[in-house]
């Protein structure tokens, strides 16, 4: 066999197994997606339900954009799910029919809201697994989160778990304020009254944006820019780590601008311009904080024969 033969041979070999990998990419993708209409179509009374809260309450509007940034995450990882992609695993099958069971059974005769919804969560992990195996459901994880993030929490489990975060946020707000010149700040509920240059107002923080609904749409933001891009598992669990301070100290954020906006214009108690406002100056904080952690991890530590390394030399 001469070189033209062998370099032919080699070249139709690469050609099959390029087409192989596409038909198997073809083949993964309809499949996930007949089996998430299914499950969509299997949860509609929740679905309903829970697109009905997002629309209505403001501490589950998120919702509505979580699964855009599910589809922008799942795309901006695409070339990972792809080279993962393996032969499905049977387990996907159990865990859906586990979600199922556990759907009825929360339905009844044990009726909790929140459990139910989360078996969204359950079902999609099942289609991970059983259309790309377990690396797949590895790479979908923070798609997953995504998912249980989006699920709206109950009143009573949003009040329970609310009334600490708000109260430690809240403090520390009003210390805060009471630090400016001029301003003398007493909290009433959730209402800031202040005293600023001899002028009296109040600052209506409100119930909309309390407790949970701001950590929840900052920690959406935050999974986002963690996994937009496949990193190091080392960076990953760093950026998790102070996932929580960074999410607190964005709340806080968004508390301290939300009084200012309004001391400083002299809106309204309840006008909503100075709380939306400060919500988006501190999701674009929480972006950019996250972001420059990605930066810095980057620029500190180099891959040196598969080894992550101290960089001995600053980058120029």
């Amino acid at each position: 066999m001469n070189a033209e033969d062998a370099g032919a041979n080699l070249a139709r070999e690469a050609d099959e197994s390029h087409g192989r990998t596409v038909a198997a990419e073809r083949r993964a993708l309809v499949q996930a997606l007949i089996l998430v209409l299914l499950t969509l179509w299997t949860f509609r009374d929740e679905v309903t339900k829970s697109v009905a809260q997002a629309s209505t309450m403001t501490q589950a509007a998120h919702g509505l954009a979580l699964p855009a940034l599910a589809v922008m995450l799942l795309y901006c990882r695409r070339a990972e799910l792809s080279r993962d992609l393996q032969k499905g695993s049977w387990w996907g099958a159990v865990l859906i029919i586990l979600a199922v069971l556990a759907y009825a059974v929360t339905t009844w005769p044990f009726y909790v809201s929140y459990v139910r919804k989360l078996q969204f969560v359950t079902a999609f992990a099942g289609i991970a697994l059983v259309v790309g195996g377990w690396r797949i459901l590895w790479r979908c994880g923070p798609l997953l989160v995504l998912t249980g993030l989006a699920m709206p929490i109950g009143w009573n489990t949003y009040s329970t778990l609310s009334i600490r975060p708000e109260t430690l946020t809240m403090d520390t707000a009003l210390k805060a304020l009471n630090l400016l010149p001029d301003m003398v700040v007493r909290l009433q509920g959730t209402e800031l009254h202040y005293v600023h240059a001899g002028v009296q107002g109040v600052v209506g923080l409100g119930d909309a944006h309390n407790g949970l609904a701001a950590p929840l749409a900052l920690a959406s933001v935050y999974v986002f820019v963690t996994f937009s891009r496949v990193r190091p598992a080392w960076q990953s669990a760093i950026l998790l780590i102070v996932a929580i301070p960074v999410v607190a100290l964005g709340n806080l954020l968004r508390v301290l601008l939300h009084a200012c906006l309004t001391v400083w214009s002299g809106a309204m108690p309840a006008e909503g311009l100075p709380r939306d406002v400060a919500l988006v100056l501190s999701l674009v904080a929480t972006y950019l904080v996250v972001a420059a952690a990605s930066i810095v991890l980057d620029h500190l530590f180099v891959e040196e024969g598969g080894d992550s390394r101290v960089a001995t030399t600053i980058r120029r």
